[in-house]
């Protein structure tokens, strides 16, 4: 994880290992457990040898014998992997709850997830809608002729993106613009 030498580490003061923004954090974290003989969890970023900075999960456990000087032992998980796919996730779902309504669905046409405004556009609550079929929102106003054609364009070009006639959820028809984007795997 840290990319130094284990002859280098041995002796060596483990906060300097901690990046700056995070040192208080660690000092108090450790003063805390040194205090209470505890065990403890801590994420902090860490900066190797390389210079290469990690993300890393800390599970700390004080141990203070009768007269001797307190002991900790500190075993180190690499989470930067964790933490990059958590901040993609987060951007992911605040890009979700757009102003435009969302609908996600698997590649059989079954609705898996939509944003508030779907809501607010079809009537359907997440809950009402998440396991349907996409049908749910036909008005009955396109033949099966469009749909083929429709789902023909998304299978060649991965995308279509035109005028349908939907039903919300108290039967009302109204036009909406489609953007559709298929997403292999």
């Amino acid at each position: 994880l840290l990319k130094i030498d284990r002859a280098r580490l041995v002796g060596s003061r483990f906060e300097d290992l901690v990046v700056p923004a995070d040192r208080d954090r660690w000092q108090r974290h450790a003063l805390r457990l040194g205090r209470d003989s505890g065990a403890g969890r801590i994420e902090l970023t860490l900066q190797g040898g390389d210079e290469k900075r990690s993300d890393a999960q800390l599970d700390c456990l004080c141990i203070a014998a009768p007269g001797a000087a307190s002991v900790m032992r500190v075993t180190l998980a690499d989470i930067t992997e964790r933490r990059r796919i958590d901040v993609e996730l987060r951007l992911a779902a605040a890009a979700f709850e757009t102003r435009d309504g969302l609908m996600i669905t698997s590649a059989g046409g079954v609705i898996e997830r939509v944003n508030k405004a779907f809501t607010r556009i079809t009537g359907y609550t997440r809950e009402e809608a998440v396991g349907q079929p996409v049908r749910l929102l036909r008005s009955g106003r396109h033949d099966a002729a469009f749909y083929a054609e429709l789902w023909d364009s998304l299978q060649r070009n991965g995308v279509w993106e035109g005028e349908v006639w939907n039903r919300r959820k108290s039967g009302e028809v109204y036009p909406q613009w489609l953007a559709i984007t298929a997403v292999p795997d």
